[in-house]
């Protein structure tokens, strides 16, 4: 790929650091590569920012992450999805917006052995449960 182009201010989501001075990153729907310097020296970081979208509700980000890639099964340090921490918020729009995707995984437990379910039907969101057991 060729050296991708962006303004200060846009989002980088980086997919690959396996080569040290080059990492390769999508932004705006665009993949290229990024001198790892710049981005280890300029960058904010965000770890898992589609769990981060899901924790908060917010949906544009939310899609914002998966049209740039983001995987809808990454695990966050705690072993869990993008899905649980939606219906642990009972963020019903987004848990819609992540059963899109193909292979979304309905029964990842976390480090606990929680699910999704387990946190729906925990914080008592009725809704989000019936959704979930519609799903599978």
């Amino acid at each position: 790929p060729d050296e991708l182009y962006f303004e200060e201010g846009d989002i980088i989501y980086i997919t690959d650091m396996s080569d040290t001075n080059w990492w390769k990153g999508t932004s705006k729907g665009r993949t290229g590569l990024i001198p790892s310097n710049y981005v280890a020296e300029q960058a904010e970081s965000i770890d898992n920012p589609l769990h981060e979208a899901a924790k908060r509700g917010n949906l544009s980000w939310l899609r914002e992450c998966l049209d740039n890639g983001v995987g809808v099964n990454g695990l966050d340090k705690a072993g869990s999805t993008a899905l649980y921490w939606a219906c642990h918020g009972g963020h019903k729009d987004v848990v819609e917006v992540l059963f899109t995707q193909p292979n979304v995984e309905l029964n990842q437990q976390n480090k606990l052995g929680d699910t999704a379910l387990h946190a729906a039907a925990w914080k008592g969101y009725a809704d989000i449960v019936q959704l979930l057991l519609g799903k599978g």
